[in-house]
């Protein structure tokens, strides 16, 4: 099925005019606060053997409802000392069984910012009272984090528009992000298990692993025996309500002749059986490109993500307006250059005999 698509690369001018503003203003000197410290949660809370929990057959389900699937993209358009320019956005598709009924994709948002003061950024952009007043203060990477937000608002208004039974698939997984308080994420599941709406996030790669620290995604599964088919198995003990975790996580093998496991939360307040998802799921990941892989979300991925083309298409339009607002071309191209880029090709060159 044709997942490309072009006519989503597109940038609004005002978008362009507003991260030059941004970007000239912080070439003037200003106290900035100082950098806040990375805050994680560690891993998941899993089984003692992974490898001991049975795994449960996946019956075919021939009925599914539609499957929406949100990702984003985002890429950093110029960078140096503590400033950055950065471009973020989600889409979205919209399937029914193999049909491919809408997508979504806004213009991507543009910020220059100092990353010294990454915190008040991130809390421009909470402008709803509901999240936490401590969020934004264990920012690493800005563009991820607001990527990440624009996914999940996009997730939430989806499921204030979605028929029951209706699924959702994310990319990662269901967990408390800290730069947003403890709240975000658990209200928007909460609302989803309570319209019936079903929430899954299925992990592209893991960093997960048991037995000596092979990743829990590697399928080492001989295809010619016969247990090998379509199968899960919840591999993560149960969560206490205090837990960051919000997504009870299930090890799975889509299809039959899938190269490899995937990782997928489920939304912990979805009342449903997980069974009926996973059957549902199956039914969308028989693709031939992404065997085993829900191939919504490589739409959705191809759809939302920023290449290098239309990183460049980006980097000329701000060039441009800071062009009209009389600012240096030599900062900006300073900025938007890439050391590591000019070495490897006066390398490849020099291996070339030119």
């Amino acid at each position: 099925m044709p997942l490309e698509t072009f006519e989503h690369n597109r940038l609004e001018s005002s978008a362009a005019r507003a991260a030059a503003r941004d970007l000239i203003g912080l070439f003037d000197p200003s106290e900035n606060p100082p950098f806040p410290p990375e805050s994680s949660f560690g891993a998941p809370p899993l089984v003692d053997d992974v490898e001991a929990i049975p795994r449960v057959s996946i019956p075919e389900k021939t009925e599914t409802g539609r499957v929406y699937a949100v990702d984003g993209g985002s890429s950093v358009l110029a960078k140096g000392g503590n400033i950055e320019v950065v471009a973020w956005r989600a889409g979205m598709v919209v399937f029914k069984g193999t049909q491919r009924l809408s997508e979504s994709c806004p213009p991507p948002e543009i910020r220059a910012y100092n990353r010294l003061n990454a915190p008040n950024v991130i809390r421009e952009y909470l402008i709803d009272d509901r999240e936490d007043d401590d969020a934004g203060e264990t920012i690493v990477r800005l563009v991820d984090d607001l990527r990440y937000l624009t996914e999940w608002r996009m997730a939430e208004q989806i499921i204030d528009e979605a028929e029951a039974d209706s699924i959702i698939l994310m990319d990662g997984n269901l967990r408390v992000n800290p730069v947003f308080g403890s709240g975000m994420e658990k209200r928007i599941l909460l609302k989803a298990g309570d319209k019936g709406v079903h929430v899954a996030a299925v992990t592209k790669e893991t960093r997960l692993s048991q037995n000596f620290g092979a990743p829990l995604d590697i399928n080492a599964e001989d295809k010619t025996k016969a247990q090998a088919g379509v199968w899960n198995r919840r591999i993560s003990k149960p969560l206490p309500e205090s837990s960051p975790w919000l997504g009870d996580l299930y090890q799975t093998c889509l299809h039959p002749c899938a190269e490899k496991l995937y990782l997928i939360y489920i939304n912990r307040y979805d009342t449903a059986p997980a069974i009926d998802l996973f059957s549902a799921l199956a039914g969308v990941s028989d693709d031939v490109e992404f065997c085993g892989y829900p191939y919504p979300l490589a739409a959705a991925h191809r759809l939302a993500r920023i290449d290098s083309s239309f990183k460049t298409i980006m980097q000329e339009r701000v060039g441009a307006a800071l062009e009209q607002a009389g600012f240096s071309s030599q900062k900006w191209d300073y900025l938007k250059g890439d050391i590591h880029i000019k070495l490897n090709a006066d390398l490849q060159a020099l291996a070339g005999g030119v």
